[in-house]
């Protein structure tokens, strides 16, 4: 199992063994170094202490910092991701550092463990040693989801997490480490998982319209796994029935609205919610009925007309004036041939249409009054 060790360097005169054992088990001489006793409330409560005196002059505990304070109770809702580990052992590498300023601990089992006990109590010093030490092993874990909500939805714990200066590149890293896990949860429980399914679906109740905010940030270059996985994280926030799914379907269609085609739905839409598909359909509606422009310019909104081609294809008017004056410049090495013209959109996308106009097409456009143009191409028809 990899560890790493946290070293503030400090050259401590001090039993540490000791020190860690008197913490569990005080006796009445240890009164006099201030001691503060914290009960964590686990399904049988742990009672250990932390003497005031002993704590490193540079680490600051804001959280117990008031000396009128002497007991703590941490209440049982306060999770600290403990797999198989007793809770006392996490306590101990805690008290490691605050009492000597080196801890070394195993990344999979301590390091978010170890970062949630050191915002619950708000030391700084070792919330910032833990990010310079980030490594995909801590971060990456089934529990990801319930320690970003825990952190987003308490107000303190938020400003401390905010308040380091590494917590956004943490916080960018982290979600993106763990994308794969948003859809992968489905299955954990063929992996003896149950318990870490339940949990994440827990969080997908509790996250708040802040954290989704930064899930969307950190998806917005929209390449299409980034795309996907915000996709499927509103998907998830609905079938757990997060009460805020609205705000979040609001924010979601803001970051995504104007990538919206046929491609975009016929990708993604398996992990569209309702709101979000009616939406979208309403978009592709509009988008199919608007005519197609050679380039649209300010002259198309004054000019504001269209006719709909024998191919069925909408074409602003000014554009297919524009277009026609631009085929016009193709020399016809036949004389004798038939003038074609392909449609407009042709020549936007070959892929899009491969019909030529008709002549009841260049009819239709008379009530534009256009006969003398169009004569150039129907030779005296109209």
């Amino acid at each position: 199992m990899e560890t790493n060790v946290i070293d503030l360097g400090k050259q401590v005169p001090i039993n540490l063994p000791f020190m860690i054992q008197l913490s569990f088990n005080p006796n009445q001489q240890s009164q006099n170094m201030k001691p503060i006793q914290i009960t964590y409330q686990y399904s049988k409560p742990i009672n250990f202490y932390i003497y005031r005196k002993c704590i490193l002059e540079d680490i600051k505990l804001k959280k117990i910092q008031f000396e009128y304070l002497n007991h703590e109770i941490i209440r049982s809702i306060e999770d600290f991701y403990l797999e198989n580990q007793e809770p006392q052992k996490l306590f101990e590498l805690f008290l490691s550092f605050i009492y000597s300023g080196k801890v070394e601990y195993r990344i999979r089992e301590y390091y978010l463990p170890l970062l949630k006990l050191a915002i619950y109590f708000q030391c700084d010093i070792l919330i910032t040693s833990l990010m310079n030490q980030q490594r995909q092993q801590g971060i990456m874990r089934t529990f990801f989801l319930n320690f970003l909500c825990d952190i987003f939805n308490d107000q303190i714990h938020l400003q401390t997490f905010q308040s380091n200066p590494n917590s956004q590149k943490f916080l960018q890293t982290m979600i993106q480490q763990n994308s794969l896990n948003i859809f992968n949860h489905t299955n954990w429980h063929k992996y003896d998982k149950q318990l870490a399914q339940n949990k994440i679906q827990i969080a997908f109740r509790q996250l708040n319209s802040k954290l989704f905010s930064e899930f969307a940030d950190v998806y917005s270059n929209n390449n299409h796994q980034n795309i996907l996985h915000l996709t499927q994280l509103l998907y998830y926030i609905e079938k757990y029935q997060n009460p805020q799914l609205s705000i979040f379907e609001d924010i979601y269609l803001g970051r995504m609205i104007n990538l919206v085609d046929e491609n975009f739905v016929n990708q993604y839409q398996e992990f569209f919610t309702q709101k979000c598909k009616n939406i979208f359909e309403k978009q592709i509606k509009k988008i199919s009925n608007q005519p197609y422009h050679m380039q649209h310019t300010n002259v198309c909104d004054l000019v504001n007309k269209s006719f709909t081609a024998t191919c069925s294809h909408k074409i602003c008017l000014n554009c297919f004036y524009q277009y026609l004056i631009y085929r016009s410049k193709f020399k016809q090495y036949n004389k004798d041939a038939p003038k074609k013209v392909r449609c407009l959109t042709r020549f936007l996308n070959k892929d899009i249409c491969d019909c030529v106009f008709q002549d009841q097409d260049f009819l239709e456009l008379k009530e534009y009054n256009l006969n003398e143009f169009l004569n150039i191409y129907l030779k005296q028809k109209i």
